[in-house]
């Protein structure tokens, strides 16, 4: 948080480490929260059910706020729906304000011709994997409610940094001549 403060940057990120109600970044008061695909993540302190991991995970809706996630399995959305109502917050579900239209994907990254309240355009994502079709739509989703706050962020920046994204480490082609992806995840999601 301190470097954020030092470097005064505009929008900083913070991703939660653990869950999401107990972790130590649940100390911040976002502009938006965001909740990726619920799956079994951390079992061993979340519970073992997804009904009570994805209410840890509900722990970052703020009173009043807004939440953006994605269409989840039943149960984890059922819990996601009722936390966000119980602290009447807004809750918006990325896929149903961004229409994401996917080209071949390759190792490379995929081209999604996008659509939105705010227009349309294409882009290539840099990072492979089927996945990624819906953590684009949560950003672009983000981006759009961060417009609808007057925080005004260009779409042509948006494109580019789109373009210019890179996660280490997640499917990551690290050669070609022997094929080699290195993936570092830990659940299936």
């Amino acid at each position: 948080l301190l470097f954020f403060a030092d470097r005064r940057v505009d929008y900083p990120i913070l991703e939660v480490g653990l869950g999401g109600r107990r972790d130590a970044t649940n100390v911040s008061e976002p502009i938006v929260s965001v909740i990726t695909r619920v799956g079994y993540d951390h079992t061993n302190l979340l519970g073992k059910k997804l009904s009570g991991i994805a209410f840890e995970k509900a722990g970052i809706i703020r009173e009043r706020g807004v939440v953006v996630t994605v269409h989840q399995r039943p149960i984890a959305e059922k819990v996601i729906r009722a936390e966000a109502r119980r602290r009447q917050s807004r809750l918006i579900f990325a896929e149903d304000n961004i229409a994401l239209r996917a080209g071949k994907p390759t190792l490379r990254g995929t081209r999604f011709r996008v659509k939105g309240r705010f227009g349309g355009f294409t882009v290539f994502l840099p990072m492979a994997g089927v996945h990624q079709r819906e953590n684009l739509a949560l950003a672009l989703a983000v981006l759009e409610e961060l417009k609808n706050m007057d925080h005004p962020i260009p779409w042509s920046a948006i494109r580019r940094g789109v373009g210019q994204t890179r996660l280490a480490g997640r499917f990551e082609t690290l050669s070609r001549k022997p094929l080699v992806v290195y993936e570092a995840s830990h659940n299936y999601d």
